[in-house]
């Protein structure tokens, strides 16, 4: 948990300081390829913490679920310690997803205000859409790992 919340905490940090450097007074003397190139970086980087996030969550609650089993928990508790695990998947992913639309949304707004060339906007915004679902990927794959590892628990 300490791993997850340092990781996001890093993230944060990160982003807050990507946007205020484009967002700040001398935001004008930047090049627009330095903001694009700041800019996915960050993406990528939320991308990445989201996706180590969202395995961490995965592992902790199979191994939980596999406790449960080891233990013989009734089903149901079994079952709802899969839904907690998946649910905690998804909100993971959500604000990921959420945390990538930010970042870009802020860099679109200032590459226009640098007059970047379009395939400049063009690259953060598709990187944007490249990792937005890169994480809903990862996302759908633990989820159903999640889910298989509760079937298999109760199956037993």
């Amino acid at each position: 948990m300490f791993a997850t919340l340092k990781r996001s905490v890093t993230v944060q940090a990160m982003v807050a300081a990507v946007l205020m450097s484009m967002i700040g007074s001398d935001a004008r003397a930047d090049e627009p390829i330095d903001v694009a190139r700041d800019c996915v970086r960050a993406v990528r980087a939320i991308a990445s913490n989201t996706g180590g996030d969202i395995g961490d969550i995965r592992s902790r609650a199979i191994r939980g679920i596999r406790a449960l089993d080891d233990d013989d928990a009734p089903d149901r508790e079994i079952v709802s310690a899969g839904n907690d695990g998946r649910q905690r998947i998804n909100t993971r992913a959500r604000a990921g997803v959420q945390r990538v639309r930010t970042v870009v949304d802020a860099c679109v707004a200032t590459l226009a205000d640098l007059d970047a060339p379009r395939w400049m906007v063009a690259r953060v915004i598709d990187t944007g859409a490249n990792s937005a679902q890169r994480i809903n990927m990862q996302r759908d794959r633990a989820t159903t790992t999640v889910a298989r590892a509760v079937r298999a628990a109760i199956a037993d």
